[in-house]
């Protein structure tokens, strides 16, 4: 007996086209890789701290961090000078009424950043500053902050704030 030879039944249009389905792939997944984002910038407000509320959040970025509390004004989670209900002790404030410990813990910070960055050729200086400050801050205070940063040079400054719940 001899079997018959079989034909392919198959229609050409329905063949799996690997080629198409590959691109297909490659594009969502280059898609979600660049939808997707992580932030490496650590934000842990000191126990107790209100931080402001704000709307609209633009992605955390890096940058010399200063946190001022009710007690106490640190930089980069350094302890730099002591805060009586919001206030500076009169003493560290300068003709300007701007912090002058502040003012040279940020002239050190920007010196080491001038070292890593003349040793590091791929990073570069910044001038940024990052405020996380208790939402009851006053003014004045504030400030005496920014104006200390800004005789060092770091002009650029972000508030940091936190998104409220019912608005998008």
């Amino acid at each position: 007996m001899k079997t018959p030879k079989r034909t392919s039944t198959l229609n050409p249009e329905l063949s799996l086209q690997i080629t198409s389905m590959a691109d297909i792939f490659i594009i969502i997944l280059v898609f979600l890789l660049k939808s997707y984002s992580t932030s490496s910038v650590q934000i842990s407000p000191t126990v107790g701290m209100k931080i402001p509320e704000a709307s609209q959040l633009q992605s955390p970025v890096e940058a010399i961090q200063i946190e001022i509390s009710e007690t106490l004004v640190q930089v980069e989670k350094k302890p730099v000078t002591p805060l009586k209900n919001f206030q500076f002790d009169t003493n560290d404030l300068n003709s300007q009424f701007f912090s002058k410990s502040i003012s040279a813990v940020l002239q050190k910070e920007k010196k080491r950043q001038q070292l890593i960055a003349s040793a590091n050729p791929n990073v570069h200086l910044d001038s940024k500053v990052l405020i996380i400050a208790d939402s009851r801050t006053p003014y004045g205070t504030l400030k005496s902050v920014l104006g200390a940063a800004a005789i060092q040079g770091l002009s650029d400054f972000k508030l940091v704030a936190i998104q409220s719940e019912g608005k998008h």
